[in-house]
């Protein structure tokens, strides 16, 4: 009698790729810019899909709402992530730089964040 040995591949967990664009605009104090932040699970393709926890670190008092908090995907697949920063209105004239971090849910010790700025008129 024959036997069929099926050897399944280990899940290999990756930091996820994060980038926005783009990197550096300028608005008026109290102005609400769109960023996109890209993010992409770079699993091994033997995992399942993954749920990527969306955090944003922003200047105080500014508002910061991300469209998607969690995108689930697999390896391999990419979600586009709309992200609108709104300064205050008392924000003087200046550059100022916030970051947008996606971590893993199921293993967060798989995380990488991307920078961009927003430069008060």
């Amino acid at each position: 009698a024959g036997y069929t040995l099926t050897v399944n591949a280990a899940c290999t967990r990756a930091n996820p790729l994060i980038s926005i664009s783009p990197t550096n605009q300028s608005g008026n104090a109290s102005s609400a810019l769109d960023y996109t932040t890209s993010v992409t699970n770079q699993d091994s393709s033997s995992c399942g899909s993954s749920v990527l926890s969306m955090t944003s670190a922003i200047p105080a008092n500014w508002n910061g709402v991300c469209k998607i908090t969690n995108p689930t995907l697999f390896p391999g697949e990419q979600e586009q992530v709309k992200f609108t920063l709104t300064s205050n209105a008392s924000a003087a004239s200046g550059d100022y730089s916030f970051t947008n971090t996606a971590t893993n849910s199921g293993a967060t010790s798989f995380n990488a964040t991307a920078s961009a700025i927003y430069h008060v008129n």
